[in-house]
């Protein structure tokens, strides 16, 4: 399995993406708990579009994740990076580029600068809180709605909230 992942790559890394693929499944396929084979299938995923897929087979690849010998795992995170932004999950891609730079992925910065600031100028507490707004009513101190704007496109709603002591 893993000479075929390796024929994989080295394929992917000459934009040889069809030819890749088929060396990826073969892996997948010989070993299913081998994550760099599913990263490798992932990241060529990405390359040819299929963007929801990418992502299936690199949560495949964070989750293959063993004490030892996760070299490929940043890899992981920034290809499902990529590939969130291309399905509009922004706030997703955000998380997965943190989590690529902390395992030493060094080329994500610019990324993670734009998505910071993205959403209309929103800083990522903003993003946080939009992906996952349920804060747990014992924590919210207060909620005040601000303005409420609406028009044939979109709603939005201005508020101010206070949870665990910070102001969101």
């Amino acid at each position: 399995y893993r000479i075929y992942n390796e024929i994989a790559w080295q394929l992917f890394l000459l934009n040889n993406f069809e030819e890749a693929k088929k060396y990826a499944e073969i892996a997948v396929n010989k070993n299913p708990f081998y994550g760099n084979s599913w990263d490798t299938y992932g990241a060529i995923l990405y390359k040819l579009a299929d963007y929801s897929t990418s992502v299936k087979k690199l949560n495949t690849a964070i989750s293959c994740v063993t004490d030892t010998g996760n070299h490929w795992l940043e890899s992981s995170y920034y290809y499902r990076g990529l590939s969130n932004i291309q399905l509009g999950n922004e706030a997703d891609a955000l998380e997965d580029f943190q989590k690529a730079k902390t395992l030493g992925r060094t080329d994500v910065d610019s990324l993670i600068v734009k998505l910071s600031t993205n959403n209309n100028g929103k800083s990522v507490k903003f993003l946080n809180i939009y992906r996952e707004p349920q804060i747990g009513s014992t924590n919210v101190r207060q909620l005040t709605i601000r303005a409420i704007e609406s028009s044939n496109e979109y709603t939005t709603i201005h508020f101010s909230l206070v949870a665990n002591g910070e102001y969101w």
